[in-house]
């Protein structure tokens, strides 16, 4: 196979030949690169250690529900011992809620946390 300088075809037609088969292959070398890139990242993700560790934390303290003082509540529910009562227990119920949330993004998140430091997105 003759290439276009052999065949007889000046320089600047065979860097503009060059080009036009590099312009036309671009956006498929980009998406094909994009998709290697987002495999490299799955794979990595579902590879990641099981075990998390203690270190990774992805969600704050400061989401974390307060506990209500006395003089939070309104006089007539500070009034009524059942109404506290059943305050507190929504308390709890709130602390619970964020805890179980707290542990299954953390456990979702750190593989995708591993992944990202196993291809250098994060430093």
């Amino acid at each position: 196979m003759k290439s276009l300088v052999d065949a007889g075809a000046g320089t600047g037609a065979a860097v503009a030949a060059y080009k036009a088969v590099v312009a036309a292959h671009e956006a498929e070398v980009k998406a094909a690169l994009a998709t290697m890139a987002g495999l490299r990242r799955e794979h990595f993700a579902t590879n990641a250690p099981i075990e998390v560790p203690s270190w990774f934390e992805p969600i704050s303290t400061e989401d974390k529900p307060r506990r209500p003082l006395f003089d939070d509540f309104p006089k007539e529910i500070q009034q009524d011992r059942e109404k506290m009562r059943e305050a507190k227990k929504q308390y709890h119920r709130d602390v619970w809620t964020w805890e179980q949330k707290k542990l299954s993004v953390r456990y979702f998140r750190w593989r995708w946390y591993y992944a990202d430091m196993m291809i250098g997105q994060v430093e």
